[in-house]
């Protein structure tokens, strides 16, 4: 799938246009590059120029006034085969047309021929879903609003544009000169929006490419492209700062293509994509994307080209490599994959990509994060992303998951409800609670679905048993743009840092918004429990009452939250509570109860009343528990007069509670811990220690009335299942023989969740 802002076509450039990029420092505001070679506003052959066809990549939106990488693409589409030489590009804006933002002169020579046109005007008119996402741009070269094309007749111009491409493709390989080529720009932001202007503000860039035809006369073609101050990221909720000092939120995308998935002329050490046939213009750097994500707020991502097009280790290695470059204690970038795999089992629907396999594929898209090395999934060549009829390209999506899990990865469903390459095997696919997905991608691209579409299948499989968390993905394979980004959640003393942020996204410490703030946190037992936790409760156990508190920050709009609730087997969820408009900050709260014998969770939505501003949550998961604390030492008597006890379940991610009672005249007591139970007890003063030796825990806590609660959280480390551990509280008591008292020991012993 491609950005809202990828389209405009692509063909095998053969070449790119060199340069010469302007040296101006960020911190120079109001400083104005002067105009390389003289370069002047365009005079009154504007508007009487014939057209070349002038698209550029440039950003449409930005929260920061920072300087930004782009490219503009430049094509010579004269029927007649005269040629054309591109002179020099000029940028500035409109309302100050005489001040360069950016100029350069360049010496492009490109060849007369509509070819490179005509097929973009047929790549137009066909469906998004064979495409990716269409551009939001109007149509460049074909007639405007040309009808689109359905059916078979859009698989057949799909084919067609895919063969007259390859043809071009090997024209050029041939030597022969092309008819557009690109060039690399540098946009300061400082200069296009005022410290002055207002969120919202809109400034219209003048795009000037100049140039002679092959008479020698002299021409320029205007382009104009808007560019959207938005306003700043909402953050923490000061409610909740308060109480929390040192919380932050981090804005990132899980889903970014680079120039690594080109058709021609990819990054080095990247071959050529051939199965990327039409994703040849307007693909950046990973350097060059940082620039573009810091512009929006954003200050990280997620490398995740197809792997089709990483052919080989050292190809993802230099991922690695260029991640690690780009990676700083401002900015994270994360060396991932997005990974084509085979469907399995029934099948819900079908989807064009079948189509364009010939049906001899049905193939689905993951994030492979967290890994190690290479995932294999495709090839480069033309069709490398289906399986052919005597050639097996992709491997089954179930075993994909285990290989991804077994290094160390977690895996996500991208656009699973897309009419291509969607996620058709609901039946198949498991989440967390089979060690299978992580999550599903409920926001892909510029747009979100509101409540149905990707959201809606990522209910239907919490509704089925699934274990998943909500992400989102820009899934741009061009320019970055505004999208509802992965907003993680890092807390108090815990550095911005790959290890960090990538945790906190994986463990469902997130909400996916596109300007709002919106954190889930329940009260349990007086806990807090945060998104993403998974909590277990103890079988049997009176169904518990449970705060919901929404932490929101709105600014200046209205907005409605939603408290969302479902159980498995239900056949939909459930509405438990609704704000009514709000703006500003605060907190929204209510009450529910939850039942301790089925799977179920809570989770928060809210939007403005126009649905432009909408912000998901993460859940958090109540699990009905197979194991508990079990107390032992019951019956020993004086000095073991206190009691230490715990309703919660020892599950991996659970919050539990250990209370301490009983003593009463002490002003502080121990918690120790061991790493084996001494039934039998260790003769110590007057009573027995029940915890083995070296003791592996040791903190002291103050009594009021008697009596202390100790809680934490069990870490989500699978690896921990069937760890033990032995509790048990002493307390100075000079009521007791020997001066101490004791409570009975405690014995947990780690278990699954699930």
């Amino acid at each position: 799938m491609r950005s809202p802002f990828s389209l405009i076509l692509a063909l095998p450039l053969g070449l790119s246009a060199v340069v010469a990029l302007w040296n101006v420092a960020p911190g120079a505001e109001g400083a104005v590059p002067a105009p390389a070679g003289g370069i002047a506003p365009p005079a009154a052959q504007v508007a009487n120029a014939p057209d070349l066809i002038v698209v550029p990549h440039l950003p449409a939106a930005a929260r920061q006034r920072l300087l930004v990488a782009g490219q503009v693409l430049i094509d010579n589409p004269d029927p007649a085969g005269r040629s054309a030489r591109v002179t020099g590009l000029r940028l500035a804006r409109a309302d100050r047309p005489q001040q360069a933002l950016f100029a350069t002169d360049l010496s492009l020579s490109l060849r007369g021929d509509p070819e490179f046109s005509a097929i973009g005007a047929m790549v137009e008119r066909l469906p998004e879903e064979l495409v990716g996402h269409r551009s939001a741009r109007p149509d460049v070269y074909g007639p405007a609003n040309a009808p689109p094309l359905t059916g078979d007749a859009a698989i057949d111009a799909w084919h067609q544009a895919v063969a007259r491409l390859d043809a071009l493709s090997a024209r050029l390989g041939n030597g022969e000169a092309p008819s557009f080529g690109r060039a690399d720009v540098q946009l300061p932001l400082w200069m296009v929006f005022d410290a002055s202007d207002a969120p919202g503000t809109e400034r219209e860039l003048l795009l000037d490419v100049s140039w002679t035809d092959a008479d020698g006369a002299a021409h320029t073609q205007r382009t104009r492209r808007p560019l959207t101050l938005l306003p700043p990221w909402r953050g923490v909720p000061p409610a909740l700062a308060a109480g929390l000092p040192g919380l932050s939120l981090h804005a990132g995308d899980l889903h970014v293509h680079s120039c690594h998935g080109e058709a021609s002329g990819a990054c080095a050490p990247s071959g050529d994509c051939g199965a990327e046939s039409l994703q040849t213009s307007g693909s950046f750097s990973y350097a060059q994307l940082k620039s573009q994500y810091q512009a929006l707020g954003l200050d990280w991502f997620s490398a995740t080209d197809h792997s089709y097009c990483i052919n080989s280790e050292a190809e993802y290695q230099a991922i690695v490599a260029e991640c690690a470059a780009i990676t700083d204690a401002s900015f994270v970038a994360m060396p991932d994959t997005e990974l084509s795999s085979d469907e399995e089992g029934p099948q819900v629907g079908s989807d064009l990509g079948d189509l364009l396999c010939l049906i001899a594929t049905s193939a689905n898209h993951m994030g492979a994060h967290g890994i190690t090395h290479r995932h294999h999934g495709g090839s480069p060549e033309f069709w490398g992303f289906c399986d052919g009829f005597f050639t097996d390209e992709l491997d089954p999506f179930l075993g994909n998951i285990a290989e991804i899990r077994a290094d160390g990865g977690w895996p996500v469903a991208h656009h699973p409800m897309d009419d291509s390459f969607g996620w058709n095997s609901f039946a198949a696919t498991s989440g967390m609670e089979s060690n299978g997905l992580q999550g599903v991608e409920i926001w892909n691209g510029a747009e979100s679905d509101g409540l149905g579409g990707h959201v809606q299948r990522w209910v239907d499989w919490m509704l089925a048993g699934r274990v998943l968390f909500a992400y989102s993905g820009s899934d741009t394979h061009d320019e970055a743009f505004a999208f509802g980004a992965n907003r993680a959640l890092l807390m108090p003393g815990e550095s911005f840092s790959l290890e960090n942020i990538s945790a906190a996204v994986r463990n469902g410490r997130s909400f996916v918004s596109n300007g709002h703030t919106l954190i889930l946190e329940l009260l349990h037992d007086g806990q807090s429990l945060g998104m993403g936790t998974i909590q277990t409760l103890v079988a049997g156990q009176t169904a518990p009452t449970v705060s919901v508190r929404a932490h929101y920050d709105f600014g200046p709009d209205t907005a409605t939250v939603t408290l969302f609730s479902g159980r498995v087997g239900d056949a939909s969820e459930s509405i438990p509570c609704q704000s009514s408009p709000l703006t500003g900050s605060g907190v929204f709260e209510c009450v529910v109860t939850v039942d301790p014998d089925t799977r179920s969770w809570y989770r928060l939505y809210s939007s403005t009343a126009s649905g432009s501003l909408e912000a998901y949550s993460n859940p958090v998961f109540f699990q009905p528990g197979g194991c508990s604390h079990v107390p032992y030492g019951t019956l020993l008597g004086a000095p073991h007069v206190g009691n230490l006890s715990s309703s919660s379940s020892p599950a991996l991610g659970a919050v539990n509670t250990l209370s301490v009672t009983g003593f009463d005249n002490s002003s502080t007591a121990y918690l120790i811990a061991g790493l084996a139970p001494e039934f039998s007890g260790i003769p110590f003063k007057a009573g027995k220690l029940l915890v083995s030796l070296p003791l592996a825990l040791q903190v002291p806590a103050p009594l009021t009335g008697g009596a202390f609660d100790v809680v934490f959280q069990m870490p989500a480390d699978p690896a921990l299942v069937g760890a033990v551990v032995a509790w048990q509280a002493i307390a100075p008591d000079a009521t007791q023989p020997k001066g101490f008292a004791f409570s009975n020991g405690l014995l947990t012993t780690v278990c699954s969740p699930f």
